[in-house]
């Protein structure tokens, strides 16, 4: 039989890789697999302009999953122009009659054994594939990277424990120590190290911590090292980070610095809200509530913590021009509404009685959260 050429449309962002996003923003590349009825390997044999545009060639070199309707197919072309003997590695199903693709990559000798393997997983064995992943931490290639990245940033404290154990303790070191390497690496590494280290661990996280001048401690790697080195020593970790956030220069430093310290202190409280009393809590915070730009949102934490020890100084914000913005004027309301003490009882009677349509508004918003 005649191999025959197939012509389809394809994607306008087809040959790009996603960037990270966080677990809600980046698709698994084990997801597009599963959803792919086939992924084969081409390469551009021809560029040729036609009467309705300009065509790309390519011809199918290997096929890491294909179907019996491509079983006859040697090239398609599509409407691009990408560059002549180029190679690239490509996921779609059949559609209509025509093969049609979703995804696609750069191909590489690494990518290529990359999508062999976790094109053999069960998709929704995600253990399985956290551990396939983690083979390839330390991967140069950047599609690879990405993807792995990605998988990592998605998984629970749990499912990263378990992948730990795959990777070589000295490899987890060699990446948190690279200054080079990319922040939300550095920063998995360090938590996937805390999952499984020692008090030696510690100290090679609080020397490392040490690197971090003072405008990078605003970096994504700054967080998740801090929550590290907070959950293999706790007393130590958190006079450390207690330490930086009182010091002489720091309330008056720049936004993004001081942004980036609350965050740190909402991530260990979130991730790991039994290492530290209440009180030691409320004192870190309490810091940022005198800041303006940061209380509202500080004012929030203290409620999901549901600590109320700093009711007096949450409620002194009505008095103060701060509160002439709407999201500090709600986030102080919601605040007494949530507290059980009889001054806050007090507070949400007055404004009630001033404005009863707010206050009924932000219990109904309240009771959506």
């Amino acid at each position: 039989m005649q191999r025959r050429i197939v012509t389809w449309a394809v994607f306008a962002i087809l040959f790009g890789t996603p960037p990270v996003m966080g677990c809600q923003g980046y698709r698994p590349l084990r997801r597009d697999l599963s959803d792919g009825e086939f992924v084969v390997l081409v390469r551009v044999v021809a560029v040729a302009p036609e009467a309705d545009g300009t065509y790309c060639y390519l011809e199918i070199l290997d096929s890491i999953r294909r179907i019996p309707a491509l079983k006859n197919v040697a090239q398609f072309k599509i409407a691009d122009s990408l560059p002549v003997g180029k190679k690239y590695l490509v996921i779609g199903d059949y559609f209509k009659g025509k093969p049609d693709l979703f995804r696609g990559f750069p191909a590489t000798s690494e990518l290529t054994e990359y999508i062999r393997g976790l094109a053999e997983l069960n998709p929704k064995d995600d253990v399985a594939a956290l551990r396939y992943c983690v083979r390839f931490i330390a991967s140069r290639d950047e599609d690879v990277r990405t993807d792995v990245i990605g998988e990592l940033k998605a998984a629970s404290d749990a499912m990263l424990q378990k992948g730990a154990t795959q990777v070589p303790h000295a490899a987890l070191r060699r990446i948190i120590a690279d200054q080079k390497e990319e922040e939300s690496l550095r920063g998995i590494c360090a938590i996937m190290l805390s999952l499984r280290g020692s008090l030696e661990d510690a100290r090679f996280l609080h020397d490392a911590l040490n690197t971090f001048a003072a405008d990078e401690r605003r970096s994504e790697a700054y967080r998740e090292l801090m929550l590290a080195y907070t959950v293999l020593a706790p007393k130590n970790g958190w006079g450390y980070l207690c330490a930086k956030i009182h010091e002489k220069d720091f309330e008056g430093g720049s936004f993004l610095r001081r942004h980036a310290m609350f965050l740190t202190v909402c991530e260990i409280t979130k991730r790991r809200p039994t290492l530290v009393s209440d009180a030691q809590k409320a004192n870190a915070l309490r810091v940022f509530l005198r800041m303006n730009d940061l209380s509202d949102l500080v004012i929030h934490e203290l409620r999901r913590m549901r600590i109320w020890s700093e009711m007096n100084e949450v409620l002194s914000l009505q008095d103060t021009p701060v509160s002439d913005t709407p999201v500090h004027r709600r986030a102080i309301l919601r605040y007494a509404l949530a507290c059980p003490l009889p001054r806050a009882a007090r507070f949400v009677a007055l404004q009630r009685s001033l404005d009863p349509d707010y206050v009924a508004k932000m219990e109904a918003a309240m009771k959506r959260e």
